[in-house]
């Protein structure tokens, strides 16, 4: 059996490489600018966001737009919970769950930091038009979509091999 190996052209054709050397960029560009003089983790920022935006949520719905693992987010939510950033409290429809809100301090932190990295994000989308933008956020969303679809059918296919096999 030959084996190739990837060239030139195809190799900078790997979607998953340049994304991942854009989102390398972009956060650290974030951390250089505003996280790491503040003292917030990226990781913290993207929970603190998310919740800011979603109102309380558990844990599973905070994952999943945050793109983490589940023991790096809750160690991250441990963290904000005892720097009081975030609180934990008994989901009144299922008393086996906790969810997770900001506190004030949480949203303090959120409305003083978010104008810069507004600014940093502006800055970086100023590289584009309007329609060039929307053009991106499009394409972006179809690779997400696709790949949401990639993942759904590996894990039926494991389910199936696992099932098979019992």
């Amino acid at each position: 059996m030959q084996v190739t190996t990837p060239k030139g052209d195809e190799f900078d054709d790997f979607l998953n490489i340049r994304v991942v050397q854009l989102a390398a960029k972009l956060q650290l560009i974030a951390q250089r600018r505003v996280l790491r003089p503040a003292g917030i983790p990226i990781l913290n920022w993207r929970l603190m966001l998310i919740l800011y935006r979603a109102g309380a949520s558990n844990l599973v719905e905070l994952i999943k737009p945050s793109s983490t693992d589940p023991a790096h987010a809750s160690r991250a939510i441990a963290q904000m919970v005892a720097e009081g950033l975030i609180e934990r409290r008994s989901d009144p429809s299922d008393n086996r769950r906790r969810l997770l809100s900001l506190t004030d301090a949480g949203i303090a932190v959120v409305k003083k930091y978010w104008p810069q990295m507004k600014s940093a994000n502006d800055e970086i989308q100023s590289a584009f038009n309007t329609e060039e933008f929307q053009g991106l956020k499009h394409l972006l969303d179809r690779a997400r979509s696709k790949a949401d679809e990639m993942l759904s059918d590996d894990e039926k296919q494991l389910n199936n091999r696992t099932t098979n096999a019992a």
